[in-house]
C-alpha cells in the first residue's frame, strides 16, 4: 500500500437529540422501543492528495447490525477482536462513562446519476478494515468525547471537550437542532491510501489540487448549514467579498 500523506483532517460529531439525557444513545422512542438506532454520528473529513474524502457513520451500541454486513464477515476475526475489547471497555464498570463504547464502520457516500432510475446513493468502504470507537466520558464533572480510529495495526485517537473544540447548534430537517462538535488538524497524516480511499469508487489524481479553494467551500457550507443569524450572514458575506473567484467556482459546481 502507497502512504499517501492527509493534509488537513477534521473530526465532526453531530448530536441528533442534545436534550436527551447523556445515558440515551438511542435516538428516540416509540412505544417503548427505540424510533432511531442512532442518536450521534460521526464524520471524518480528509483533504488528501487525491481528492477531498468524507468518511460517515452513525455510532450505536450494540454492534448487532454491524455483526450482520457482509464487511463484518469477510473480516471477522478483526471485527470481533474490537468488539470483545469493546466489551470489555463496556464491563468495566469503573469507567467513568455513561453509556458504552458506540461503534461505527467508516464509509463514504457516492452521489450516481443514471439514466434509467435518476439519481443513487451508494456507499462505499476503504479496503482496509477500521471501526469508529467513541466514548463520552467525563473528568472533574466536563464531559468530553474519546474518540478512536481503528485500524489493525495502529490506531488514531481524538478528543472533543468544551474548550479544544468548535461547538455549533444546526437547525434539523424536522424542526429540531443538533448539537455539532468539530475539531480540526492542520498537521499532516500519513496514512496508507487504502486506510481512507473508499473502494469501487472513480479514483482521479488532481496533480495541482486547490487547497485554499476547498477550504473555502468547506467554511461556506459550514456557514449554510448553521442557524441563519447576522453574525453568519456577516462571516458568509465578508467571505464572498474577499474571495470572489472561489464565490463564483463554487456558484458553478452548485448548478452544474
Amino acid at each position: 500500500m502507497k502512504s499517501k500523506r492527509i493534509n488537513q483532517l477534521k473530526i465532526t460529531l453531530i448530536d441528533n437529540y442534545p436534550d436527551m439525557l447523556d445515558n440515551h444513545w438511542y435516538g428516540g422512542w416509540d412505544q417503548d422501543r427505540p424510533k432511531y438506532k442512532g442518536r450521534y454520528k460521526l464524520n471524518i473529513w480528509m483533504l488528501t492528495p487525491l481528492r477531498p474524502v468524507q468518511l460517515q457513520t452513525t455510532l450505536s451500541w450494540p454492534p448487532s447490525d454491524l455483526a450482520r454486513r457482509q464487511r463484518w464477515k469477510t473480516h471477522a476475526q478483526q471485527y470481533e477482536q474490537w468488539r470483545q475489547e469493546s466489551q470489555l471497555i463496556k464491563d468495566d464498570i469503573q469507567r467513568p462513562s455513561s453509556i458504552p463504547p458506540l461503534l461505527g464502520m467508516p464509509s463514504e457516500r457516492q452521489t450516481l446519476r443514471t439514466n434509467k432510475k435518476g439519481t443513487m446513493h451508494k456507499w462505499y468502504m476503504p479496503p482496509v478494515p477500521s471501526l469508529v470507537r467513541a466514548q463520552l466520558l467525563k473528568s472533574n464533572n466536563t464531559a468530553f468525547w474519546n474518540i478512536q480510529w481503528l485500524f489493525p495495526d495502529q490506531k488514531l485517537e481524538f478528543v472533543l471537550d468544551q474548550t479544544n473544540c468548535k461547538i455549533e447548534m444546526w437547525d434539523n430537517k424536522d424542526g429540531g437542532q443538533s448539537r455539532v462538535y468539530m475539531k480540526t488538524y492542520a498537521h499532516k497524516f500519513n496514512l496508507p491510501e487504502d486506510y481512507y480511499m473508499p473502494q469501487h469508487v472513480e479514483r482521479f489524481v488532481q496533480e495541482d489540487i486547490d487547497y485554499e479553494y476547498e477550504e473555502f467551500k468547506q467554511r461556506m457550507s459550514l456557514l449554510m448549514n448553521q442557524e441563519q443569524t447576522a453574525l453568519t450572514r456577516q462571516t458568509f458575506n465578508e467571505l464572498v467579498v474577499k474571495f470572489p473567484m472561489y464565490a463564483e467556482r463554487m456558484m458553478q459546481e452548485t448548478q452544474e
